[in-house]
């Protein structure tokens, strides 16, 4: 064999390889064509789920600072109850009103027997 007919020879073999690399070139992307609409639609329920998760998120931190207001309002509302109380009475001031309740039944039961 000539020089000439190696190259061509050469050249015929490159040439099938190329052929051969654009072929599986084309049935990769046939694939990836038939792939595509399934990709989109995980794609568009992957985006559905991830704002249906923020506006859950969202409706928590509005719930969250709404019971943080409540819970201000609740401990204002504790703290004036605590200020109001009237104060414990003394020891001393006790057995009178005692004796004014023993001194009502005693008159009640009389009435009631008598």
């Amino acid at each position: 064999m000539t020089t000439k007919d190696e190259h061509w020879h050469q050249f015929v073999a490159q040439l099938h390889r190329l052929d051969s690399q654009w072929m599986h070139f084309l049935e990769q992307r046939q694939q990836l064509e038939e792939q595509q609409p399934q990709l989109d639609e995980h794609w568009r329920q992957f985006v559905q789920q991830r704002d249906h998760y923020e506006a859950q998120q969202q409706q928590v931190a509005h719930q969250r600072a709404r019971l943080e207001l409540q819970q201000g309002h609740l401990d204002q509302r504790r703290q004036a109850v605590v200020a109001a109380q009237v104060p414990p009475r003394t020891l001393s001031e006790t057995p009178i009103v005692l004796l004014g309740l023993a001194a009502v039944f005693v008159t009640l039961l009389q009435l009631a027997i008598g």
